[in-house]
């Protein structure tokens, strides 16, 4: 499930694949924006809440809520898309996919760049599952499946710094600070890390709990960090 800035619209993916946007007016109004299709690996707004991009098994989709009409389609065959970041100050958008990213136009769909896992030195780590870039749009942040957390110039691709945090395989979710100046992730191990500060240095855990973190996310004045898991939040 996303929420669109703004806490106006929900969407979610349903048991047979499809994808309902919920206004939350009073009452809720459903609409189903995509029939049942590929299983959906990821949903996320843009960050003014104009687009949808809807993340699968065997496409990307990019709707307008405006309209509510798709604006363009990405296939990869059988390879998965797994995760999703928006560029909007330069009209970007980036796919996590298979073993690297894609950088594409956001209006037209064209693919600006492929980043394959050879180049992200992280072929031996899974797909990228969580892609954020930072306020100030310089770097992409990369967290794949192995643990591996990679920062990375957003125009070239390079690796600007590298992590594996102690969760490893654990790694659930993570997000930048406000400011740019940190990334936060967190595991199953029910640790929260602060991991960047210009250069990658011993981790600090910022909290603790004997409850597994399976995601995060943070106040816009980074104040509030809300911590979901299994047992409480």
């Amino acid at each position: 499930a996303a929420i669109a800035p703004g806490a106006r619209v929900l969407a979610i993916a349903t048991r047979d694949d499809a994808v309902e946007l919920i206004d939350l007016a009073d009452p809720p109004v459903v609409t189903r924006l995509i029939e049942g299709a590929s299983p959906v690996r990821a949903l996320r707004f843009s960050p003014d809440g104009q687009y949808l991009m809807v993340a699968g098994s065997q496409e990307a989709r990019l709707f307008d809520l405006g309209t509510r009409t798709e604006l363009w389609s990405r296939s990869k065959g059988r390879v998965r898309f797994d995760s999703v970041a928006f560029d909007l100050a330069r009209g970007r958008l980036a796919l996590g996919f298979g073993l690297g990213v894609e950088i594409h136009d956001l209006c037209t769909g064209e693919t600006l760049a492929t980043w394959n896992g050879q180049k992200l030195d992280a072929t031996n780590q899974g797909s990228p599952f969580r892609l954020d870039y930072d306020p100030t749009g310089r770097h992409l942040a990369a967290l794949f499946r192995g643990g591996l957390l990679r920062i990375l110039d957003a125009e070239s691709g390079e690796q600007v710094a590298t992590a594996r945090p102690d969760l490893g395989w654990m790694t659930s979710d993570m997000a930048w600070a406000p400011d740019g100046a940190s990334v936060l992730t967190c595991g199953r191990t029910g640790e929260a890390l602060r991991l960047w500060n210009g250069e990658f240095a011993p981790s600090d855990v910022l909290t603790s709990t004997s409850a597994a973190l399976y995601g995060m996310a943070l106040s816009p004045d980074g104040k509030v960090m809300y911590l979901p898991s299994l047992e409480k939040s």
